[in-house]
């Protein structure tokens, strides 16, 4: 199998997931608990995956990149979290992409590094996407979605994330991404210590057939991990990075069929102005973000 199908295996199951997500915490109050989940749940798992995969020497240098980009990749799924629980699932995922596009801006404005026309068609796509998707219609007037401040933030994050993480799965996938697990543990505890209280209350107030929906999804959409971060093992990380464009599709189309079905579930709206909307967006921030890779 190739780098891309790994990539396209775990992108389908983080969309599934990422549909589920935007249920849950539709239901669940506190966003830090939900972060909570996945970062505890997901050291045992790998500690279970690695029976069959022997640690490796990789290095201090890579030990302690595997384990920071751990804590950066808990930071980012705080702010899509944020993003997923304020606004339709289908306008947050192709707004996501918007990382490389930050980086090349902030080169071309602080550090002095040129800009191809492709690169500069590329941006001038993905601001029009993020134009199209980031207004809403409520209350008879148009809004901007209260997604675009954790999404900022997120992409900027999300870079740095690859980055360390594609440096520390060089040498042997599987015992870097163990260490990532580690650090991503370890930003789960401090999570847990800091809001005890929060968590304790929220974890009281779920039934337990919710709190197995969860600990499900979440286990799921590690399996969704293990796929995806090993095909950053076979390419760069922009090139992976950059087919979560199509990610955007996918959900979009999966949060469609899930409301046609019952509305209320993702609260994501069907009318066909939205649809309208939406697709010229995703297909827009695609373009964009194909652009960028082949450019």
């Amino acid at each position: 199998m190739t780098w891309l199908s790994f990539a396209l295996i775990g992108m389908t199951i983080w969309s599934a997931t990422a549909i589920a997500d935007r249920y849950f915490l539709l239901q669940v109050k506190s966003v830090r608990f939900y972060l909570l989940l996945p970062t505890l749940l997901q050291l045992p798992l790998m500690a279970l995956v690695m029976l069959y995969f022997p640690l490796q020497d990789i290095g201090s240098a890579a030990t302690y990149a595997a384990i920071a980009s751990g804590v950066l990749e808990a930071a980012v799924l705080y702010f899509l979290f944020v993003a997923i629980r304020s606004e339709e699932v289908s306008r947050v995922f192709p707004l996501t992409g918007l990382g490389p596009i930050l980086t090349l801006i902030a080169g071309w404005l602080f550090l002095g590094d040129s800009v191809t026309s492709t690169q500069a068609l590329a941006m001038g796509l993905f601001m029009i996407a993020g134009i199209f998707l980031s207004l809403t219609h409520g209350g008879g007037r148009i809004k901007i979605s209260k997604a675009l401040p954790p999404i900022f933030i997120g992409s900027f994050l999300t870079s740095a994330f690859m980055l360390t993480l594609k440096y520390s799965v060089e040498t042997d996938f599987w015992t870097g991404f163990f260490y990532s697990r580690i650090g991503f543990f370890l930003a789960g505890l401090v999570v847990l210590f800091v809001f005890a209280k929060e968590i304790r209350r929220q974890w009281s107030a779920l039934r337990n057939t919710m709190r197995a929906g969860l600990i499900a999804n979440q286990t799921i959409s590690f399996s969704g991990h293990v796929f995806y971060f090993f095909s950053l093992s076979l390419a760069s990380a922009a090139l992976v990075q950059a087919t979560l464009s199509m990610q955007s599709g996918i959900i979009f189309l999966m949060a469609l069929m899930v409301s046609v079905v019952n509305p209320r579930l993702l609260e994501e709206s069907t009318k066909s102005r939205d649809i309208i909307q939406k697709v010229i967006g995703i297909a827009l921030a695609i373009t964009a973000t194909y652009l960028l890779a082949s450019a």
